[in-house]
């Protein structure tokens, strides 16, 4: 990554760099890096099981409002987490134990689960109705990147505008379950590509699916043991 500094003062990305990582066998080296660029207020473009997310550290204000001018999204977001385990999601969302053992009988790859949010997690990122969606990482990388950071990032899925919709001039703004008209991707070069001077870093792990999840709703598991299935996506129960 390289940085200039602006006219006002502030510094900005001249190159965004994009970090080659082996996708079965990370390099613990690349994997440090990218966890110290992190803990700098980077915002990365990172591979998961379903195509390319935007991430940073949840309790950093200016680069979530950074990934929210990238991706035009609304004050009060639909935000997700992706964590390294269980153990760490519930840190941040209300995860009882009967919540646990549903998440231990699903494969959580082609998941994202909606939970109601613990006090720990910063208002900035939390939902009009107090919800925070929650994956499991699955991606070899992205899980040892989670694991040395110690915490779970703060993400949304990368999906950008097509040329129709520029055209058309209208806001996208994406809600857990909506995802049409978006361009996704699947390589770290295209992201690269497209992001170019926007965020500090790309992790390249090879090729990713780029299909969505199934999204949860489990926000009264714990009262009546029923699910809402707000998206039917890659997840198969």
């Amino acid at each position: 990554m390289k940085k200039k500094h602006t006219h006002d003062g502030s510094s900005g990305i001249e190159e965004t760099e994009l970090i080659e990582i082996h996708p079965v066998d990370p390099q613990e080296r690349l994997v440090s890096k990218v966890v110290e660029q992190l803990n700098s207020g980077a915002v990365i473009a990172y591979p998961t099981s379903s195509g390319y997310a935007l991430g940073c550290k949840i309790d950093d204000t200016n680069a979530i409002e950074r990934i929210r001018t990238i991706r035009d999204l609304q004050e009060k977001q639909d935000w997700t987490l992706m964590t390294a385990s269980i153990s760490q999601a519930s840190q941040y969302a209300k995860i009882g134990n009967r919540e646990f053992k549903f998440l231990k009988s699903v494969d959580p790859a082609g998941f994202t689960f909606i939970f109601k949010t613990m006090p720990e997690l910063p208002k900035k990122t939390n939902s009009k109705r107090g919800t925070v969606g929650i994956r499991i990482a699955a991606n070899k990388v992205t899980q040892s990147i989670l694991e040395e950071l110690g915490e779970p990032i703060i993400s949304t899925s990368l999906l950008l505008p097509t040329e129709e919709e520029k055209d058309k001039g209208q806001k996208y703004h994406k809600s857990y379950a909506s995802d049409a008209n978006m361009l996704s991707f699947t390589n770290g070069f295209d992201v690269q590509q497209a992001l170019d001077k926007r965020i500090e870093l790309v992790i390249g792990a090879g090729e990713v699916p780029a299909n969505s999840t199934t999204i949860l709703d489990l926000t009264e598991y714990s009262q009546t043991g029923e699910y809402v299935v707000l998206r039917q996506g890659l997840g198969v129960i």
